[in-house]
């Protein structure tokens, strides 16, 4: 079980400034409402086109956060096939953590509100990401993170980080595990072009804090 330090549970208490809770857009127009939905849609459409995308395991998210998503990471590809595979009332109330650097400016930061991504500035990743988490979690949001912390480098499962199983053991939160299987085939790490692969998502029976080992290494 991981221990939650004073200073890390200090960090979950505490308030998020202004700024940082407006990055995490839970109020929208009409007009962002429409083009979200519009961009999922089309994004859906396109990955059972080209990907043959399926899903299996959906019935196994809760109807209502707080919960976090946790699936495994190879490929850019995943938060969209995440994003794709939930159904669109989860997608309301789900949020994803990314770096600030792929959302700087007016239009992208705008992208990332309605996509339901919060920009991290990677200096302070750790300690804001979780302050952030922490807030949207306890506003009955729901949360993907990837466990790993990064893309793996050969497809296969990485050390998991520490981050999710603090968040967990201290918020007494379900964790959602989820399988990807394809995204590093069409879109490994280093990869400039997609190529052609299929593409499935496996969510599992939610884990609550009494099964979670963050101290274990996955297999």
């Amino acid at each position: 079980m991981v221990a939650v330090s004073l200073k890390k549970k200090n960090i979950l208490e505490k308030e998020p400034l202004k700024e940082d809770k407006e990055k995490a857009g839970f109020h929208y127009s009409i007009v962002e409402l429409s083009v979200a939905y519009s961009i999922r849609f089309i994004q859906t459409i396109l990955f059972k086109l080209f990907f043959g995308l399926k899903v299996e395991g959906r019935e196994h998210i809760p109807q209502q956060g707080p919960f976090v998503i946790a699936p495994n990471h190879a490929s850019l590809l995943d938060g969209f096939v995440i994003a794709s595979s939930v159904s669109y009332n989860t997608f309301n109330g789900l949020y994803f953590l990314g770096f600030q650097k792929y959302f700087t400016g007016r239009i992208r930061s705008w992208f990332a509100k309605i996509s339901h991504v919060i920009p991290i500035d990677p200096e302070i990743y750790l300690n804001k990401a979780l302050q952030m988490s922490a807030y949207v979690l306890k506003n009955k949001k729901a949360l993907c993170i990837f466990p790993e912390g990064g893309r793996s480098f050969n497809g296969n499962l990485m050390e998991f980080r520490k981050g999710i199983g603090v968040l967990a053991v201290e918020m007494d939160i379900p964790v959602v595990p989820a399988f990807i299987r394809g995204t590093f085939e069409a879109l490994p790490r280093g990869a400039k072009f997609i190529r052609p692969s299929k593409i499935e998502v496996f969510f599992g029976e939610p884990i609550g804090v009494s099964d979670i080992d963050m101290q274990q290494k996955p297999e």
